[in-house]
């Protein structure tokens, strides 16, 4: 699992509502995809949004990773 916002980022580790350690927070990938993230380009470290509120990380050479979500474990959605 990758930490879409690194734990590292979390700035105020006193408020409870924040909780970057969770399934929100995170997308499944292999070992050689999480290591591409990490480091190809120098690491993909940003979260951007387009238009449609896509969601991206962005290298810092500006290459771009779509980040596909799926939060199937939405308590609303449990029968």
């Amino acid at each position: 699992m990758h930490h879409i916002q690194g734990l590292s980022e979390e700035t105020n580790l006193e408020n409870e509502d924040i909780n970057l350690d969770n399934y929100k927070n995170g997308i499944v990938v292999c070992c050689y995809h999480h290591k591409y993230i990490h480091y190809h380009l120098g690491g993909f470290k940003e979260l951007v949004k387009d238009k449609n509120d896509t969601l991206y990380l962005r290298s810092k050479h500006g290459e771009l990773l779509k980040v596909y979500t799926n939060h199937h474990l939405d308590t609303n959605t449990i029968i």
